[in-house]
């Protein structure tokens, strides 16, 4: 079965805003995916995406605001998920260097429609424009990772 985890730095932006498009992207479609969650590598417990997080994804139709911070768990999250998407490339070296070697997930960053990752800049603490920003990249990435899937 099909799961996807969504990481980055705080869980706080760009995995929940990634996490949120693509459940709202799939839902009603043929794909069956199991499990969509989302984590961070350097993440607290169960903190609220900032209002401009969920701000830009108010305004692009979907909402985060239930989804709470976790840290990325290594024991668990690498058997979990078929499919770890990091929003960066520092995100995607750690995500790799640390898998256990029986691992089997595909970890790997977003991509556009050419096939080339998408490095997602962390918004955090800055304008809502680079909230934007991040979220128009998420989207492009998104996008492409549901043609795959189909």
């Amino acid at each position: 079965m099909t799961a996807v985890l969504f990481v980055c730095t705080g869980n706080l932006c760009r995995s929940p805003m990634a996490q949120g498009l693509f459940a709202q992207r799939i839902k009603g479609s043929d794909i069956e995916i199991h499990d969509i969650d989302s984590a961070g590598i350097y993440a607290r417990e169960n903190s609220p995406p900032p209002e401009e997080a969920q701000g830009a994804a108010a305004e692009s139709g979907f909402d985060i605001s239930s989804i709470r911070s976790r840290p990325f768990d290594r024991e668990r999250d690498y058997v979990r998920f078929t499919h770890i998407i990091a929003m960066d490339e520092g995100h995607l070296d750690f995500l790799r260097a640390v898998s256990p070697q029986e691992c089997i997930a595909d970890i790997r960053m977003l991509r556009d429609s050419q096939g080339r990752s998408i490095s997602v800049a962390d918004p955090y603490g800055r304008s809502m424009r680079a909230y934007r920003r991040a979220l128009k990249l998420i989207e492009t990435g998104i996008t492409t990772f549901i043609a795959e899937l189909s």
